[in-house]
């Protein structure tokens, strides 16, 4: 079908806006969004565009989760913070300083060789993981624990401590 968007995979979560988190915490879900152009490159060679260019896509969200690290939250290389949260003004702030722009990219880098790495050494779930969606197309958390448990990997909830 031509011109019919259909979803290739994705992963749901939720996300309390309303709750203090950490640095650490952001890292981690700019890692978790990246990690699926880390698989990609890494199974395929080459990652697709659908990873970014749309505002629901993995790159645009760790892209701005990295920005409000680095201007909003005060928990980048510089001890600032940009008084909005809009991503539209923090996008264009981040066009125009561009040592906000290379904290950002920084930031980037690390985490999606931090999933890369994790990618690396869990292949063989990640191939299991691959045939089990292929056969009945959906895999509940459980059975993603239960296959890297299977091959010896740590499945890690991420999550602030009450």
């Amino acid at each position: 079908r031509s011109g019919v968007p259909e979803p290739a995979g994705w992963a749901s979560y939720f996300i309390d806006e309303t709750a203090r988190h950490t640095k650490q915490y952001y890292l981690d879900l700019i890692m978790i969004d990246l990690a699926g152009i880390a698989a990609e490159q890494e199974v395929l060679g080459s990652h697709s565009d659908g990873s970014g260019g749309d505002e629901r896509a993995d790159l645009v969200r760790a892209t701005d989760r990295a920005t409000k690290i680095e201007a909003v939250f005060g928990m980048g290389e510089r001890l600032t913070s940009h008084p909005s949260r809009d991503i539209g003004e923090l996008r264009k702030l981040r066009t125009l300083d561009w040592q906000l722009d290379v904290a950002v990219q920084k930031i980037l880098n690390e985490q999606f060789d931090r999933a890369t790495e994790i990618i690396r050494n869990n292949r063989a779930a990640l191939e299991e993981l691959v045939e089990e969606l292929l056969l009945s197309r959906f895999v509940f958390p459980a059975g993603v624990k239960k296959v890297f448990e299977k091959h010896g990997g740590k499945v890690t909830v991420i999550s602030e401590p009450s």
